[in-house]
């Protein structure tokens, strides 16, 4: 994160604190239709839009007075999603129990790993696969996701 992405955390983190959520991502990027200010946010119950426009309007009443991004922005505030990737150890220990597919560095090259998510630190994360445990470090994932069975 740049300093003006950090100064927005610090300014957004108590919004999301005081309503029981968790900031998972913030990205502040210069696109095609000019700036993005992707506010995402996760409440193990769910978010649905009710919240995030409320979040939204929080932001915006702050971001008047503050003014932390001098140049016009737009504000989107959503939830992660099933399909977005897992990409920290707290990803990971809130999908305990479930199937993820992880891509990997191994010894000899890539690797994929397909298994339920057992547990997480801040360095590795244990999946069992085919009634085996697997350890990966964090480091060394790729590209991780759950797999969504129907």
């Amino acid at each position: 994160m740049d300093l003006r992405t950090d100064q927005v955390k610090a300014l957004i983190s108590p919004i999301v604190d005081d309503l029981g959520l968790e900031l998972i991502e913030l990205v502040l990027r210069d696109e095609q239709e000019g700036l993005t200010l992707r506010v995402v946010i996760y409440r193990q119950e769910g978010v649905n839009i009710d919240l995030c426009a409320q979040v939204s309007r929080e932001i915006s009443r702050l971001f008047e007075v503050e003014d932390p991004i001098a140049s016009a922005y737009k504000l989107e505030v959503s939830s992660p999603g099933l399909t977005r990737p897992l990409t920290t150890s707290r990803d990971f220990m809130r999908n305990r129990g479930k199937k993820v597919k992880i891509k990997f560095a191994g010894q000899q090259g890539p690797l994929t790993a397909v298994g339920v998510v057992e547990n997480a630190d801040d360095e590795k994360v244990w999946l069992t696969v085919e009634g085996e445990e697997q350890i990966i470090n964090l480091a060394d994932i790729h590209k991780a996701k759950l797999v969504i069975e129907f």
